[in-house]
């Protein structure tokens, strides 16, 4: 009797491990869109100051953790479809048996994005960093020409974050920087609001011409408040 050769194709589909393999690369390709991010974290934690200022260019892009996320899950779903097409099910049937698989790397891939921007971030940007002097030509004292709110921006966000304010009258916002994290930004289009923010105290001068209830953020759209301008 013939003996058979049981000596697997080397072109043939892999499944040893393929599973374990597929999350690990849905997990790395979840963590590379953030390698900035990452560097900035590191940066901060060692006080390279030039360097975290650098990266923080980056942040200041309108919505660019909304746009890192969409590049995360575009990587993952690039590992997706190439695992399963290496497995030989690159279909819908493919898809139904390997669900497990693809929630969990999806889960993986939100796991990460939430752990980086809502947690490892606010951290690093709330280590100690030295203020800057006041910002030129600055004059706090003028308070009763105009109506003044003040607000602290943090790593982990804007205290208080909203705020009441007349029509037609001159608002001057006195923000007191205490961390160049992602939230030392104030982007508000409707109010005509874009700055970055240095450490210290940083003021902004605008007259609310509407009525209504306007909300403000970070450039990445992170961080959000709101000011309310009645008549």
């Amino acid at each position: 009797m013939k003996k058979q050769n049981k000596t697997r194709s080397c072109c043939g589909p892999t499944t040893q491990n393929s599973d374990d393999k597929g999350i690990i690369k849905g997990a790395l390709f979840g963590i590379l869109p953030h390698t900035f991010c990452i560097l900035f974290i590191i940066l901060s934690i060692f006080g390279a100051t030039s360097g975290a200022v650098f990266l923080r260019r980056f942040f200041i892009i309108p919505y660019f953790f909304q746009i890192l996320v969409a590049i995360s899950f575009f990587f993952a779903t690039f590992s997706a479809g190439f695992y399963l097409k290496r497995n030989g099910i690159l279909s819908i049937d493919g898809i139904k048996r390997k669900w497990k698989y693809l929630t969990i790397m999806y889960s993986a891939t939100i796991a990460i994005n939430l752990i980086l921007f809502y947690l490892v971030i606010p951290a690093a940007g709330n280590i100690k960093q030295k203020p800057a002097s006041n910002v030129a030509g600055t004059n706090i004292e003028k308070k009763k020409e105009a109506q003044v709110i003040e607000m602290d921006q943090l790593g982990s966000g804007y205290r208080p974050n909203s705020f009441t304010v007349k029509k037609g009258k001159l608002v001057r916002w006195i923000i007191h920087s205490k961390s160049q994290s992602c939230a030392a930004s104030i982007y508000s289009p409707k109010l005509g609001i874009s700055q970055e923010l240095n450490l210290g105290d940083n003021i902004i001068e605008f007259t609310p011409k509407d009525t209504g209830t306007f909300s403000f953020g970070c450039f990445m759209g992170m961080y959000r408040g709101s000011i309310k301008v009645e008549g």
